[in-house]
């Protein structure tokens, strides 16, 4: 049986770039969320990587809700994360609150007994190093999102492959950021059914705008502005009108 071959030369090989590159060039709007994550597992196995997580999340907010995954790894590792709330002290998904470079895991701070533990978690499934490359989103937005490539050999993925992988997986990350943010979008546009009326007043809240001059703008009354937002800050499941029109911008819809 041959050994398998070493990451530096995987990155070598002249086929390398362009695989990764029609992956990333399959991620489209319109397939659903297995066929992405067949997508994800092809990189990672192209990468010779033993697991691969893509996540989602709100730069701002802390909340559950905020937070979606791909994954090409063993499931029971996202169960074991969402039902420990380690989201709450990831340190690897906080340097992609701060950062936008690519980066070995083993070079992110762990400061406290929860960070490490959630450290300790993902090597349990895989993680023993890993690389993880940010993706910003558009237009200023808070929605991050972050590709992590893991190996059990805790020294795999090293400094020496670092920019080789990144540089080859960045477009993969970018079309899966855009993917989970238009699937997002499309779930909520398709619970809260949304008027033109909803979005122009989420529009008018998003440039600042008081129930005052909102109701000079639309034809309506202070009193009536701030009812409207009462049943729309209901259908969108937030408290206040300056998070309802944040939501909507995540999105796209304003």
């Amino acid at each position: 049986m041959s050994e398998p071959r070493t990451l530096t030369a995987i990155t070598q090989d002249g086929e390398f770039f362009r695989r990764t590159a029609d992956l990333a060039m399959r991620v489209t709007s319109e397939l659903d969320s297995s066929e992405v994550s067949a997508v994800l597992a092809e990189a990672s196995d192209l990468c010779g990587a033993d697991a691969a997580a893509f996540a989602s999340f709100v730069k701002d907010d802390e909340a559950y809700v905020s937070y979606r995954f791909i994954l090409a790894c063993d499931p029971t590792w996202c169960l074991e994360y969402e039902s420990n709330a380690c989201y709450m002290h990831d340190p690897w998904w906080d340097y992609t609150r701060h950062h936008s470079e690519a980066t070995l895991a083993k070079h992110i701070p762990v400061r406290t007994a929860q960070q490490n533990e959630v450290v300790a978690l993902a090597r349990r499934f895989g993680f023993a190093s890993a690389i993880l490359i940010p993706a910003q989103s558009p237009q200023g937005l808070t929605r991050l999102g972050a590709l992590c490539l893991g190996s059990a050999k805790p020294e795999y993925l090293d400094e020496q492959t670092l920019t080789a992988v990144s540089v080859a997986v960045t477009g993969l990350v970018v079309r899966l950021h855009a993917w989970q943010i238009a699937k997002l979008r499309d779930e909520l546009v398709t619970r809260t059914k949304l008027s033109q009326d909803d979005l122009a007043l989420l529009a008018q809240q998003r440039q600042g705008r008081s129930s005052k001059e909102i109701a000079s703008l639309m034809n309506m009354t202070s009193q009536g502005v701030d009812s409207r937002w009462q049943r729309l800050n209901a259908k969108l499941g937030v408290s206040s009108r300056t998070t309802a029109a944040q939501l909507a911008a995540e999105y796209g819809l304003i």
